[in-house]
């Protein structure tokens, strides 16, 4: 009986150990299951901090361990694409923050922030008051707050773009792919500044689905130029009853004496459908070119060019793929359009095949052209603030800063 009695007690107690480990193996496992899960989902999206804790000795280690950049090499370089230049040496950090702290561009700062890491909002807010931007929106973006009016303004100007989620991640840690982005950006704000961008063309030139802040006023807000734009909605290469003759924009700016470093233009899109075709025109003397066809009116509108603003360089910008047409006709005034601007050595901008913005896609089409006032359907034609910062003002900055750049 005692035997039996140790037999049954060994028993439960193997049966017990048994249940233990079930459970403690489903614990395992579920634990294993979540970190797995939260690896991916962080290896799947940007990482972001929260900044709301930035008091907290561990966040700001955590941040200090991972950055590549610190705040006061930021700020060295930022005042050093101004018109000032800092006096303060860049590895004096004290001296750096202090000179940006008398410039308005930080408000107060800690011993802390002198060695604090880089991220997009610190680069934001720095940015806005050293280049002067005013305050703009981009529209909707899912993680920014009401208050983050700088990050807005960035965005506006393309220095950081919304994801395909519609987010910014404003606490994201400069990387260095990201940082030297951004010295880039400033060479161009100290090469630029104060250079002329006179411009021609249509709505898009003119910003109609941006309340008329188009690619050159973009361009040179973004980059400190100066802008005269005489780019009309609505505008053709070709005569057209009731639309503006993009060579009569040229003619107006002449008669005003307007002077110019680099040159924008645009054209093609009312073409399409209300102007002929035309055909190829020959020669270098097109005085007496008729101007009625879009072959005809581009001609005579590269020539006006080098006959008014003779060795200033002009970048044309082939806009992007719309729903107005069939792909046959797009591409077939886009094309011509090319081929007459380079014939007259034009550096050119080709938006509907290298920028993937096109409207015939629903998607895009609906995030990032103008919605029509009375339909409330995107028109697939203007693009959006959105729109030119996703796709318009990286490759057209790219293109002015080499015309210009080789000019001298």
């Amino acid at each position: 009986m005692q035997r039996l009695r140790i037999k049954r007690t060994w028993t439960k107690a193997v049966l017990i150990l048994l249940v233990i480990g079930i459970v403690l193996g489903s614990v395992f496992a579920v634990n294993a299951k979540e970190n797995t899960s939260s690896a991916d989902q962080q290896e799947k999206s940007s990482p972001s901090f929260d900044t709301s804790s930035e008091g907290d000795a561990g966040w700001f280690n955590q941040q200090i361990f991972y950055a590549m950049h610190h705040r006061g090499t930021w700020l060295y370089d930022l005042m050093s694409a101004t018109d000032t230049p800092p006096i303060s040496d860049k590895s004096q950090t004290a001296a750096v923050f202090e000179e940006a702290y008398l410039r308005g561009i930080i408000g107060d700062y800690t011993d802390e922030d002198l060695h604090g890491p880089l991220d997009r909002r610190f680069v934001a807010q720095t940015t806005v008051k050293a280049l002067g931007y005013q305050k703009k929106s981009i529209g909707k973006v899912s993680d920014l707050k009401k208050n983050d009016t700088d990050m807005q303004t960035l965005a506006y100007y393309s220095w950081f773009t919304p994801d395909a989620y519609n987010r910014l991640y404003p606490d994201q840690l400069i990387t260095p792919e990201e940082y030297d982005t951004l010295l880039s950006e400033l060479d161009r704000c100290r090469q630029l500044r104060g250079k002329k961008v006179l411009s021609f063309g249509d709505s898009i030139m003119y910003g109609a689905g941006n309340n008329g802040e188009g690619i050159s006023d973009l361009i040179a807000q973004k980059y400190g130029m100066i802008v005269s734009d005489y780019a009309v909605s609505g505008a053709s290469m070709g005569v057209s009853a009731g639309r503006s003759h993009i060579c009569d924009q040229m003619r107006m700016a002449a008669a005003n004496n307007e002077q110019a470093d680099i040159i924008l233009l645009n054209g093609a899109t009312n073409d399409i459908n209300h102007t002929d075709f035309g055909k190829s025109v020959k020669g270098s003397d097109l005085s007496k070119t008729d101007e009625t066809s879009f072959n005809g009116g581009f001609e005579k509108a590269m020539w006006l060019l080098q006959s008014y603003w003779k060795n200033v360089p002009v970048v044309y910008v082939r806009v992007h793929d719309m729903d107005i047409a069939t792909q046959y006709i797009e591409k077939r005034f886009g094309e011509r359009g090319l081929e007459i601007a380079r014939k007259w050595g034009a550096s050119t901008v080709d938006l509907f095949r290298g920028s993937g913005m096109n409207t015939e896609n629903p998607i895009i089409c609906n995030r990032y052209t103008m919605k029509d006032p009375l339909t409330k359907e995107s028109d697939s034609i203007h693009p959006t603030a959105l729109g030119y910062a996703k796709f318009y003002l990286a490759p057209i900055g790219d293109a002015v800063t080499e015309q210009l750049m080789s000019e001298e």
